[in-house]
């Protein structure tokens, strides 16, 4: 301090006031910062109206959707403040928002803050769907084997049938007619044995009778015996 000068000191100190009069008079920025205050109207003036629709009412857990804000009744700047249920998103704009919903299924509440000139709140909710369960099954196989159609030839050729032995004929019988030999007679039964030739009771000479009897006999026997070998030989 001592070595300067009383103008110096007096130029620093007009600048430190007048930086102070402007940070206090100067508009608020745009964005709304939730740590500052819970309700921007602790900064703000209240006013108009604000509306914030999501993209969509029912989303998948952990999904991403947006937030259209519409302000009534505002000017610039603008700037807005979505809070609730963990998240906490700023900027100075006017939207739309980028959101992601939670991860547990259930109905949520978030709580839109926006600045157009003035400021002003409203609420929306969403929806989180439970998450699917797996339906997926293994796929049950259609294919089945294929029926073989061939069937054996049936064999269509037969055994020979065997034919009869041919009957044997009957060996012609072989007649034969045999004719038993003429049986001679025996001259000594019938001529009388003794001397003179004569027989117990015969007559000298009679023998002459019995001889061509015999002879007679004889002669028949010859003939039944050549009939005979005729008809063999015949057969």
């Amino acid at each position: 301090m001592k070595k300067m000068s009383l103008p110096k000191v007096a130029v620093l100190a007009t600048g430190l006031t007048a930086a102070v009069l402007v940070g206090t008079m100067s508009p608020q920025a745009a964005s709304a910062h939730h740590s500052d205050a819970s309700a921007c109207t602790g900064c703000h003036t209240a006013g108009g109206s604000v509306a914030a629709t999501p993209s969509s009412a029912t989303l998948a857990p952990s999904a991403a959707y947006t937030v259209a804000l519409a302000f009534t009744g505002g000017s610039s700047p603008v700037g807005y403040w979505v809070s609730g249920n963990g998240a906490s998103v700023t900027a100075s704009t006017a939207g739309p928002v980028s959101m992601t919903a939670p991860a547990a299924a259930g109905t949520y509440t978030y709580t839109v803050w926006m600045r157009s000139g003035v400021v002003a709140s409203t609420t929306y909710s969403i929806t989180v769907a439970a998450a699917p369960v797996p339906t997926t099954t293994a796929p049950v196989p259609t294919t089945t084997a294929p029926v073989p159609t061939t069937t054996a030839p049936v064999p269509t050729t037969t055994a020979p049938v065997e034919t009869t032995a041919p009957v044997e004929t009957t060996a012609p019988v072989e007649t034969t007619t045999t004719t038993a030999p003429a049986v001679a007679a025996d001259a000594s039964a019938v001529i009388p044995v003794g001397a003179p030739n004569t027989g117990a009771g015969g007559a000298a000479g009679s023998n002459d009778g019995l001889v061509g009897l015999g002879g007679l006999t004889l002669l028949l026997a010859g003939a039944g015996a050549t009939t005979v070998i005729r008809r063999r030989r015949q057969a």
